[in-house]
């Protein structure tokens, strides 16, 4: 496998195939850094976008091809405070300065490091508006200080000392954040565990890359039983980009009954036929036709059903072929298996109904598709919904809708929250909801969850949400290291199960492309299952 260096040589040398990689390689890490900065998903993509943009148009002019990571980094960091600044960040009237040689790290080293930028921002925060703006004026618009001193008629003297209790309090803010990431994403884990994650979150640069080095893994099956064939063409069920199983396909990847189906292979899967039973269950005790719905495979649906399917039988989580269909989008295929026999009442493991399924995608035509197959509105499809009109009159209709819970625990008021509604989640407060551990972390309440620890110590195990999480699980996921951190200080059980997927904090993390919280709490000893096994 090329290094680095090497990769960074081709790609200057004019290597689109050595460019790719490298967006591969550096993508998760400039998407992550740019969504914990801005916190919008389209924005990251945005920065993402402009950074490998303005990456392509330097690259030559880059002298040291193993300072890349570096040096790239530092561009995402700019397109950051671009976009930040060209949306509202406060500033100063000033132009930009030298730098005080006090000892303290500046903030630009601080946002350069691999301190997470949730950190930072929140040191930022910490600070009075006069030092944000100070600070701002000299590490991000590059004032000279003597005009910062002549704008504001005071003498060069004051504005360095102002500076340097600036730059002291951010550095004590910080902390000891640098020791949460380390250099090399990915390090921790095995190769196989890289490849299964490169080919889950799209990185066919790096897919290649692992498998050139080891092609005894192309056949690999990962602990749950699923062939890294398998485990790529879900990832496209949900991002509609099949790249990587199309390159397996083409590599020679071996096309087993449940992969078959879930591609699409109408021919292999009905040859396959010959040999399985139509209901054979699989890895995440799936069926075929399970696999065929998530892909929106009608005419192989239509099959399977010709050939017996059941559309009740359900999967590990209690998920029928019906489930499936609601959950990604496939309206033609759930029309198919309600005409053949699907159950639109079953409820799933965690409690959630087809309507609330439908609610939770934001999907308003499979809300009303589902409604006249026969579901009724209810707390929890307003608060997925963010309709708060619809929860004020269910809410005057019966208050006790208010405290009901899922089967797993989740409440009204998390699942708003999981949602992001925020006007949604106010209006469940205001009318007496709880806030709990769970949904003042997706609210990004930071000193809500404190109190709330230092109050309800217990609940910082607490089990609650749609997938049954802990607050150690819901800040791993979100990449919020810093809170990964606190939990971790005030007792939080590293290894301590979900209740819906019967994974870890560090599983969850590295299923949602979180490795830098997955690497944190592999050094704090949370436990991963054996992921691959080599297929004999």
């Amino acid at each position: 496998m090329e290094n680095l260096a090497q990769i960074v040589q081709s790609a200057q040398a004019g290597d689109t195939d050595a460019f790719n990689t490298l967006v591969d390689r550096f993508g998760g890490f400039a998407h992550e850094r740019a969504f914990t900065w801005l916190g919008d998903h389209h924005r990251a993509e945005e920065v993402v976008q402009e950074a490998f943009l303005e990456a392509a148009l330097k690259l030559h002019q880059l002298k040291s091809p193993e300072a890349f990571s570096t040096w790239f980094k530092r561009i995402v960091v700019k397109q950051c405070d671009r976009v930040t600044r060209r949306k509202s960040l406060p500033t100063v009237e000033l132009t930009h300065g030298t730098e005080v040689s006090d000892g303290a790290a500046s903030p630009s080293a601080i946002l350069d490091s691999q301190v997470p930028q949730t950190v930072v921002q929140r040191g930022l925060k910490q600070l009075s508006p006069a030092q944000r703006n100070l600070l701002h004026a000299v590490y991000w618009e590059n004032t000279p200080q003597k005009e910062i001193a002549a704008t504001l008629g005071v003498p060069l003297t004051t504005v360095k000392k102002r500076v340097y209790d600036a730059r002291q309090k951010l550095a004590q803010d910080v902390g000891q954040a640098h020791e949460l990431v380390e250099q090399d994403p990915g390090s921790a884990f095995s190769d196989e565990t890289q490849l299964f994650m490169a080919a889950w979150h799209g990185h066919r640069g790096k897919v290649q890359a692992l498998l050139a080095a080891q092609p005894a893994m192309l056949n690999a099956r990962n602990s749950e039983g699923l062939s890294l064939l398998l485990f790529a063409a879900h990832a496209a069920h949900y991002s509609q980009r099949d790249e990587i199983s199309s390159w397996l396909l083409s590599a020679g990847a071996e096309t087993g009954f449940f992969s078959a189906a879930a591609l699409g292979l109408q021919r292999d899967v009905l040859r396959a036929l010959r040999t399985n039973t139509v209901d054979n269950v699989g890895p995440w005790r799936r069926t075929a036709l399970h696999w065929a719905t998530c892909g929106g495979h009608i005419k192989l649906a239509t099959a399977l059903l010709d050939h017996g399917a059941d559309p009740n039988r359900v999967d590990h989580w209690g998920c029928t072929s019906v489930h499936l269909a609601v959950d990604f989008g496939q309206a033609d295929v759930l029309n198919l298996l309600l005409s053949r026999g699907g159950d639109p009442k079953r409820v799933m493991g965690n409690g959630k109904n087809l309507l609330h399924l439908a609610a939770c995608q934001g999907n308003r035509d499979m809300v009303d598709r589902v409604r006249h197959a026969g579901l009724r509105l209810d707390i929890f499809t307003a608060a997925a919904l963010g309709h708060v009109g619809l929860a004020d009159r269910l809410l005057n209709e019966d208050e006790s809708q208010l405290s009901r819970t899922l089967r797993i625990g989740a409440t009204p008021l998390q699942i708003a929250a999981e949602r992001g509604h925020q006007t949604m989640t106010e209006f469940l407060l205001s009318r007496g909801a709880t806030l709990d551990p769970i949904s003042a972390i997706a609210l990004d309440d930071e000193a809500a969850l404190f109190e709330l620890l230092e109050r309800q110590p217990a609940s910082v195990d607490r089990h609650a949400g749609s997938f049954g999480f802990t607050p150690l699980h819901a800040a791993s996921v979100r990449g919020r290291n810093d809170l990964v951190q606190h939990l971790l200080r005030q007792g939080a059980d590293i290894n301590r199960s979900d209740r819906m997927f019967q994974k870890t904090p560090m599983e969850e993390a590295l299923f949602f492309g979180k490795e830098s919280a997955a690497r944190l709490l592999h050094r704090h000893g949370g436990r991963l299952a054996s992921p691959v096994e080599l297929k004999h």
